[in-house]
């Protein structure tokens, strides 16, 4: 078996997505019948939240944003961040749909669970259609 990798490209569907869950979140948190210091709390809450997850998932610019995965001829997935590579094989707590994979790796020294969200626009179609077949098997 040939060992695959895949270059993980920030998602505009995930970008889009995060923004209207964000934009969302901010109208029914402003409407709440609540103290104006209670609502400036939940903004904040929010906005760091949303912050967090737009660096980590939608622009990957996160220390531990999954950058590359590689899957290794014993089964088990190289995963590159920004600073660091782990060894990690795939979890049973990962999704695979047409549209996006959740992938849920347990690395292999210290049994952390590394998510990875792989949305159809961040591979070519071809890889995604590989990284799918690969994952099914």
């Amino acid at each position: 078996m040939l060992a695959h990798e895949f270059l993980i490209k920030p998602s505009k569907i995930y970008l889009g997505l995060l923004s209207l869950i964000f934009l969302g979140s901010l109208g029914i948190v402003l409407t709440l019948p609540i103290s104006r210091w209670f609502i400036l709390f939940l903004v904040m809450m929010v906005s760091l939240y949303s912050l967090y997850l737009f660096k980590r998932f939608g622009l990957q610019t996160h220390a531990l944003s999954i950058l590359k995965v590689r899957r290794q001829n014993d089964g088990r997935w190289l995963l590159q961040t920004k600073h660091e590579s782990y060894l990690a094989e795939l979890s049973g707590q990962s999704t695979v749909t047409q549209i996006l994979c959740v992938l849920c790796f347990k690395e292999i020294h210290s049994h952390r669970l590394l998510p990875c969200l792989v949305f159809q626009d961040s591979l070519s179609l071809d890889q995604y259609r590989q990284l799918i077949v690969i994952l099914k098997t």
